[in-house]
């Protein structure tokens, strides 16, 4: 039984703050260039803004009212030009 558990255990994923950090400090990594497509309540659907139009990734609550901040369970993943880097949706890590 032990063994049937390990085979269907899902690999863990990064999180979308720990792909975040990553763009913000690694300076590898074009922050510029990195699309995020998050789940929109408003539209029921994807919507896709550059990471550089967030105001906040800490803690959103503190946001204004003209600041694009969104809770990171809602994004749902990232792009560099056309291809997925990271999707939650199909565990692309």
């Amino acid at each position: 039984m032990g063994r049937k558990e390990e085979s269907t255990k899902k690999a863990t994923m990064r999180t979308a703050m720990d792909v975040i950090q990553r763009f913000l400090w690694d300076e590898q990594c074009d922050a510029e260039a990195c699309i995020v497509g998050y789940h929109d309540r408003l539209i029921n659907g994807i919507v896709e803004k550059k990471l550089s139009a967030f105001s906040s990734w800490g803690h959103i609550e503190q946001a204004g009212h003209d600041a694009l901040a969104v809770p990171q369970h809602r994004i749902t993943y990232f792009k560099l030009g056309d291809t997925i880097i990271w999707d939650k949706r199909c565990r692309l890590d």
